[in-house]
């Protein structure tokens, strides 16, 4: 998606990056751009940090109470929706 429609990324962020495979690939891919991943889950930022390089860094944070996030020009959330608390729906609502 990111080569189809020609977007020249430098810094790509995932949220919930788990063992940090998306963004490892990701680098490979793309040699000109640097990725962060975060992780509220501890072990699974143990399993990532494996993956660490000069270009790809992991925190283990929840960016929904953190004041100190990067610049970032793509923000990734693949399976994050799946996982956060369902959605309790009014059923009144048409």
């Amino acid at each position: 998606m990111i080569r189809r429609n020609n977007l020249a990324l430098k810094t790509i962020c995932e949220v919930g990056c788990g063992a940090g495979e998306i963004l490892r690939r990701l680098s490979l891919k793309m040699p000109e751009a640097e990725f962060t991943g975060f992780e509220v889950s501890p072990q699974a930022y143990e399993l990532c940090q494996e993956r660490e390089s000069d270009r790809v860094k992991f925190h283990c944070v929840d960016v929904t109470t953190s004041n100190d996030l990067p610049h970032l020009d793509c923000l990734l959330c693949i399976d994050v929706c799946s996982s956060m608390c369902p959605i309790t729906w009014d059923s009144s609502v048409h």
